[in-house]
């Protein structure tokens, strides 16, 4: 009996030690390193050791906030973008649900750029087109022309943009900014909140970033994922 007391002392100690590293691979290596290569490799290896742990998903968060944190401040690496893209296409298939058909069936309202809360509620009875995006998504940024030239075409009484960044709170001003820099402020803004009854990402079935929804009046998806020129294309089918 004693024998096996002192195992598992010297099991727990071990497991403490992991997790010790574990937390600081995070906060010393991956939140301060100015090579994408080794935080992706970090991050890996976090991964790794989260799977082998008997309480590894107590730490989901903490991970979570290790893609965030690296995928900021490396938003000009495509090697990064793509790996944060990836993770998120594979937490988003772990929390899947059945395609919307209508709007009603998932309803938002979130904050918006000065806090007011705005839901679908209050935009009802126009086509709207609900974009998906982050400040440090370079393909979300890349297609905010697209969005600009449609609604220079057809914004007003009858269409509106929606675009919902998932930013965490902790990066609003680069939110903030990130609509300012690229001109796009003439629409509504909201910023997503990490609550279950709150967050778009499973909310809305995607995985990854940029992702659209083109929404009827009555509330109807009428269409996903229009980038590039076709968002103009499709638009021009229903509203000119």
């Amino acid at each position: 009996m004693k024998g096996d007391t002192v195992a598992a002392d010297s099991l727990q100690k071990q497991l403490d030690d992991v997790r010790r590293k574990w937390l600081y691979t995070k906060k010393v290596i991956v939140d301060t390193t100015k090579s994408p290569v080794l935080a992706h490799e970090c991050i890996i290896g976090m991964e790794v050791i989260m799977d082998l742990l008997p309480d590894g998903e107590t730490y989901e968060t903490t991970l979570d906030s290790a893609y965030v944190s690296a995928s900021e401040r490396f938003i000009a690496s495509s090697f990064f973008q793509d790996f944060y893209t990836s993770y998120l296409r594979k937490k988003g298939s772990q929390t899947r649900i059945i395609q919307i058909n209508n709007i009603h069936e998932a309803p938002f309202a979130l904050p918006d750029r000065t806090d007011q809360i705005i839901s679908y509620k209050d935009l009802e009875g126009k086509y709207l087109l609900i974009d998906f995006w982050a400040s440090w998504c370079k393909p979300c940024r890349v297609e905010h022309p697209h969005l600009r030239k449609a609604y220079e075409r057809y914004g007003g009484t009858s269409f509106e943009i929606v675009s919902i960044s998932i930013d965490k709170p902790a990066s609003r001003s680069k939110w903030l900014k990130a609509i300012e820099d690229d001109q796009v402020g003439e629409w509504i803004h909201l910023l997503n909140v990490e609550t279950p009854e709150e967050n778009v990402i499973p909310k809305y079935n995607f995985s990854s970033i940029p992702y659209n929804i083109l929404v009827a009046p009555d509330g109807k998806v009428l269409a996903t994922r229009l980038r590039g020129t076709k968002l103009l294309e499709v638009l021009d089918g229903y509203l000119k």
